[in-house]
């Protein structure tokens, strides 16, 4: 895959930790600082099942935070 952009690379890494569609949707709108309830409402799930998709992903890539998940879908490093 040819990485242009930083939605490129995004994409890759989400492919390359096996987010699921439903993870990919929830982190796009954290990555825009959108808070879990407005989250919740846009995608009609629970503020829970929100935690539980975030919680995924860090499990996922090894983040602790927020920020450091932003950090590890921007990466280029892939190791």
């Amino acid at each position: 895959a040819t990485i242009h952009t930083v939605q490129d690379l995004v994409d890759f890494n989400y492919k390359r930790f096996g987010f699921t569609p439903r993870e990919i949707d929830v982190t796009r709108q954290l990555m825009k600082g959108t808070p879990y309830k407005l989250i919740a409402q846009e995608l009609n799930i629970s503020e829970k099942t929100i935690n539980r998709h975030v919680s995924n992903a860090f499990l996922k890539t090894g983040a602790k935070n927020r920020v450091e998940l932003i950090k590890k879908l921007e990466a280029r490093e892939f190791a």
